[in-house]
C-alpha cells in the first residue's frame, strides 16, 4: 500500500489547488517536509516499477547510470510512457496480432503453443492441426484417423527422442488420446480410456505425477500421468455444474471452474479449501490459471475477466474487453502471451500484454 503525501511531516495542507498536499520549504528551523524515506520512497518506488514494467514488455528500457536528462531522453520518462501505452493499446483492444488465416481448421477448441508451433484442436475435422508460430503456415495434422472428437489439448516433454506428447480430450469416444507431436504415432500406454464417463475438461499435473478428468458426472478422476492407472483414493465428487478444471505449481492448486465462481482444492491429495472466488463478468465459459492470476472467459463469452487467485480478487484494469476478444471459446498462456481461440475467424488471435503473468 502506498503513503499519503499529506499525511506526512511538515506538509502543507491548506491549498484547495493541492488536495493531497503540498510540500513546503525548510527555511531553517527545521519547518519544512523532511528529505527521508517517508517522504521520497514511494516516488521512487513507483518510478522503478514502471521501469520493471517495460522491461516486462519487449521494449526494453536500459539505465545507463547517468544523470537523468534530455541527453538520454529522460529514461524513468520513456519507462513510463512506453508502459503507458501498451497497457492503453491492451485496454482498448487493439494491441492484437492475428496470424494470416488458418484455413485448415474448421471449427477451433483449443490451441497449445510449444516449441516455436501451434498446435489447434479442430473440432470440425476432429483432428489436431499443427501450425508454424511465426507465420501461421500449416505443416501436419495429429489424430486424424483415429480421433472422433477433438476438444481441450495439452503438451507435456516425454523426455522421447523423437518428440514431446500431446494429449487430446476425444468427446466423441470418451476418453484422453496421447500421440507424439512430431511423428503423430500413437502412444496407447499413456492413454485414459477407463473409469472416467464423458470428460468435460482435464488438466496435466506433470510436477506431481497426476492427470486430472473432469467429468460430466460431477467427478474428479485422478490418474498416474506415467501408468495412466487410476487413482481412487485422489478422486472426488464436486457440485454440480462444473465447467473446466485447472492447477497451478505456483501454490499446489486445483481449481474447478462454475458460471459463477471457482473453487480451490490443495493437490495431491485432494482437499477443499476456502480460497473461492466469486466471479464479476457473468456466465463463465473456460479460464486458464497461471502464477498468481485466473484468466476466465466470461459474458457468452465475450470477455476475459482477470483475477488474483493469491488475494482473492478480482483486477479489472487487467481485463481483455469484449471489443477485442469476439466469440472466444478457448484460451492458452505462453511465454507472456494470451491465446484467444476465436470461433468467428477460426483464428487464434495473440494478444501481448504487460500484465500477463506465466509460471516457469
Amino acid at each position: 500500500m502506498g503513503r499519503k503525501l499529506t499525511n506526512k511531516l511538515n506538509v502543507d495542507n491548506t491549498d484547495a489547488d493541492y488536495p493531497n498536499g503540498r510540500i513546503k520549504d525548510d527555511t531553517g528551523s527545521n519547518n519544512g517536509t523532511p528529505v527521508d524515506e517517508d517522504v521520497y520512497g514511494d516516488l521512487h518506488q513507483t518510478e522503478e516499477r514502471s521501469r520493471e514494467e517495460a522491461r516486462t514488455y519487449e521494449a526494453d528500457v536500459t539505465m545507463d547510470e547517468l544523470p537523468d536528462s534530455v541527453l538520454n531522453d529522460y529514461q524513468f520518462y520513456q519507462a513510463r510512457r512506453k508502459t503507458q501505452s501498451v497497457a492503453e493499446l491492451y485496454k482498448n483492444g487493439k494491441f492484437t496480432e492475428v496470424f494470416p488465416n488458418l484455413g485448415a481448421v474448421d471449427f477451433i477448441y483449443d490451441c497449445f503453443v510449444w516449441q516455436g508451433e501451434l498446435f489447434v484442436s479442430d473440432q470440425g475435422s476432429n483432428n489436431v492441426e499443427v501450425f508454424s508460430l511465426f507465420d501461421g503456415t500449416a505443416l501436419r495434422t495429429i489424430g486424424a484417423a483415429t480421433l472422433t472428437g477433438a476438444q481441450q489439448i495439452q503438451i507435456i516433454y516425454s523426455g522421447a527422442a523423437d518428440g514431446d506428447y500431446i494429449y487430446v480430450q476425444d468427446d466423441g469416444a470418451g476418453d484422453i488420446k496421447v500421440y507424439n507431436i512430431k511423428t503423430g504415432g500413437r502412444i496407447n500406454a499413456s492413454e485414459i480410456n477407463t473409469t472416467i464417463v464423458n470428460p468435460i475438461s482435464f488438466q496435466i499435473d506433470q510436477a506431481n505425477n497426476r492427470i486430472y478428468v473432469l467429468e460430466a458426472g460431477n467427478r474428479v478422476e485422478t490418474f498416474n500421468l506415467a501408468t495412466a492407472a487410476h487413482i481412487p483414493g485422489e478422486s472426488f465428487g464436486i457440485t454440480a455444474g462444473g465447467l473446466d478444471i485447472a492447477l497451478t505449481p505456483y501454490r499446489d492448486r486445483l481449481y474447478i471452474l462454475y458460471t459463477a465462481q471457482t473453487r480451490a482444492f490443495t493437490i495431491p491429495g485432494v482437499a477443499v479449501v476456502a480460497e473461492d472466488v466469486t466471479l464479476t463478468g457473468g456466465a463463465a465459459a473456460f479460464f486458464h490459471v497461471v502464477a498468481e492470476k485466473m484468466y476466465v472467459i466470461e459474458n457468452a463469452p465475450t470477455e476475459v475477466f482477470v483475477y488474483d487467485i493469491r488475494r482473492i480478487a478480482a483486477l479489472p484494469l487487467e481485463d481483455v474487453l469484449n471489443v477485442l476478444t469476439g466469440n472466444i471459446l478457448n484460451l492458452h498462456i505462453r511465454n507472456g502471451v494470451l491465446y484467444l481461440c476465436d470461433q468467428d475467424s477460426n483464428d487464434v488471435l495473440p494478444i501481448k500484454s504487460v500484465n500477463v503473468q506465466e509460471y516457469v
